[in-house]
């Protein structure tokens, strides 16, 4: 029961943002420090994400980060 209290419901989009994310291996903790922290690379791919969409959102609900 606990683990879905500390769920965070993403749209489809935020959560494209964070599998491509997770491509560059980073680990979930990491992951979330560096959505925290706003210490996310400059999409040069051609889709050119903005993952600065994930820290506005991590702040947002910041009872939901990670931090050292």
């Amino acid at each position: 029961m606990s683990e879905t209290l500390n769920r965070v419901k993403l749209s489809q989009w935020d959560a494209l943002l964070l599998e491509s994310l997770r491509g560059l291996g980073w680990s979930d903790e990491e992951l979330l420090l560096r959505v925290t922290e706003g210490d996310l690379p400059v999409d040069e791919s051609e889709y050119h994400f903005d993952y600065k969409q994930l820290t506005a959102l991590q702040a947002e609900k910041p009872g939901n980060s990670c931090r050292r």
